[in-house]
């Protein structure tokens, strides 16, 4: 059920509640008319599974770039507000916000056009401008996606070029000194090639003391289809985010009394002179759907990824007996990480007598080569929570050597799956998945190598 449904919905409900009964005329012709509209969403989930969304055997919502819109919405976290049994999180002032998104309980693995993200939406929750629709699928779904994907996934779908030349261009002045403006051109460029670029930039306060957002992002999109039995596609995305490393708010305070008085939501508590959070991701994925006839079809995936940050983060540790004073500690560091997947994919139909079979099979590599430096604050002092006196106003960062890692992960994994259509109304899933992991890393000189294998 849609958000603009369920208003409309609730509309109507309320208007029923509050009209007086009324006695109608039986002689008088009642032709008055209750139309109730809604979107039905075409595809298949993920655009992987090569299940129907009708037809998926569980729980899931589908929210759109317009109800996105229409809700206001400013992050993933923002979206899932408005989806039962999942969990929001951090707010998009706080660093990484996927880490924090649950579905069921459990952490909630992303995908973006059926291929599965490591990192690349932490950068900047709200870099929203590409994307055509969120779908959250309820339940494990490890088969096609992964062992992590135990409770559910959050499947990001961007958006696609059109043939009919279009474009938008919106400014958006708020709250908190919030200033925002993106657009939107879609276009044919030959007969058989369509571009789509979208794009956003913000300069903006937040809720928090000190805290500014700024932020860009730019996502290009092509379509080309060469012959009838052939499409490819090609997304490419960049998003970068400079802000505050933001610590949060303490227990006490906050859920607990101090018994003195409760704290802001927007109080600082890091250190604003010194404190950043710069990270910047790029993103290559590139597919296409090759019919090979007799109802079969070929599909290759790639995707290439990046996730950069640098940072100074100062961290809220346990309250002093007084209930005011907060102990901190923090650290500064690096973080640069490389992601590649491919995927090769097999899907066809098969009929046994009345039952159908449809087939997808696939093979998918992944390599992951990250590093890691950190450095330990040695100076970061207490603060009062309720006259706050910040450490590094004249005092410069003095740090220590914590750890330099280096790690090294490649995944194989073969996956087996049977839509069988039982019935024109029954449909009965069947899947299997075997996974291996090699990792290997150096952590301050130390090598761990490990191999790990599963079946789902």
């Amino acid at each position: 059920m849609s958000i603009q449904f369920r208003r409309r919905l609730l509309a109507g409900a309320a208007s029923l509640c509050l009209s007086l009964p009324v006695w109608a005329d039986p002689a008088k012709d009642l032709t008055d008319e209750i139309i109730v509209t809604g979107t039905k969403i075409s595809g298949d989930f993920g655009e992987k599974s090569g299940i129907p969304l009708a037809k998926v055997p569980q729980s899931v919502q589908v929210l759109t770039a317009d109800e996105l819109t229409d809700a206001g919405v400013r992050s993933v976290g923002d979206a899932l507000r408005a989806v039962p049994s999942a969990t929001a999180g951090n707010s998009r002032v706080a660093r990484y916000q996927s880490f924090s998104l649950r579905v069921r309980g459990f952490a909630a693995d992303q995908m973006r056009n059926g291929i599965r993200q490591r990192y690349y939406e932490d950068v900047d929750p709200s870099a929203l401008s590409n994307v055509e629709r969120i779908e959250v699928l309820k339940g494990p779904s490890a088969v096609l996606y992964g062992h992590s994907a135990v409770g559910g996934i959050i499947s990001m779908v961007t958006k696609s070029p059109q043939e009919t030349r279009g474009g938008s261009v919106s400014v958006l002045l708020g709250s908190d000194d919030q200033k925002l403006a993106s657009f939107d051109i879609t276009g044919a460029l030959s007969d058989t090639l369509s571009a789509r670029l979208t794009g956003e930039i913000e300069r903006s306060g937040t809720f928090v003391d000190f805290q500014d957002m700024d932020r860009e992002n730019v996502g290009l999109s092509l379509a080309w289809q060469p012959a009838p039995s052939v499409s490819a596609h090609l997304v490419a995305e960049y998003i970068e985010r400079r802000t505050l490393n933001n610590p949060g708010l303490p227990v006490i305070g906050t859920i607990q009394s101090n018994g003195v008085q409760s704290l802001r939501r927007g109080l600082f508590l890091g250190e604003p002179d010194v404190g950043y959070l710069d990270a910047d991701a790029p993103l290559v994925q590139a597919w296409a759907e090759v019919d090979l006839g007799g109802g079969w079809t070929v599909t290759p995936r790639l995707q290439y990824q990046e996730f950069k940050t640098d940072f100074l983060q100062t961290r809220v540790r346990p309250m002093l007996a007084d209930n005011v004073t907060l102990t901190r500690n923090g650290r500064t560091g690096a973080e640069d990480d490389e992601y590649y997947i491919a995927q090769l994919d097999l899907s066809g139909t098969v009929a046994t007598g009345a039952v159908t079979h449809k087939i997808l099979g696939g093979y998918e590599f992944g390599a992951e080569r990250s590093t890691f430096q950190q450095f330990n604050l040695t100076n970061v002092g207490n603060i009062n929570v309720l006259r706050p006196d910040y450490t590094y106003g004249s005092v410069q960062p003095a740090r220590t050597f914590a750890f330099d890692s280096v790690g090294d992960a490649d995944t194989h994994a073969i996956y087996l799956q049977d839509l069988i259509g039982v019935t024109d109304r029954f449909d009965v899933v069947l899947g299997a998945r075997q996974s291996w992991i090699d990792y290997s890393s150096v952590f301050n000189g130390a090598v761990d190598k490990s191999s790990i294998d599963g079946f789902t």
